[in-house]
């Protein structure tokens, strides 16, 4: 009996341990260049959705007609908010961990409004994605 309560406490010890190291795939990624995020963002306000959406990750390995209806959908989601006239490319904040970051990017439209965007950002295949 006291060899099953060993080799069980043994059991739940190993399986604790590998749950709280993580995956480690994450923590060594540089962080993002205002250059890249601003590169990213730039093909979005240029009407360049197609390329857009080659830099999402969720979207890298759909089927094309899929790509092209996401296109359509931030092709159609820039036309409702009006031409975008300038963009803080001085990235407000970038937050990360983990892998992951949030960039915050002002957006100033040409009906004068303006808005704070969150652009989140991961971190795969030695380079950062739109997530």
């Amino acid at each position: 009996m006291k060899n099953y309560f060993t080799c069980f406490a043994f059991v739940v010890l190993a399986v604790l341990l590998s749950a709280c190291g993580g995956r480690g795939d994450g923590s060594s990624a540089p962080a993002p260049e205002d250059d890249d995020i601003t590169e990213m963002y730039q093909l979005y306000i240029s009407g360049n959705y197609k390329e857009y959406v080659e830099n999402v990750l969720s979207c890298v390995d759909k089927p094309e007609d899929y790509r092209q209806q996401m296109a359509a959908l931030y092709a159609q989601n820039a036309r409702k908010n009006g031409d975008v006239k300038a963009v803080d490319f001085s990235v407000e904040k970038v937050e990360q961990f983990n892998g992951y970051a949030n960039a915050y990017l002002r957006i100033q439209y040409s009906d004068k409004s303006s808005e704070v965007i969150l652009l989140p950002l991961v971190y795969k295949d030695d380079r950062w994605w739109v997530k």
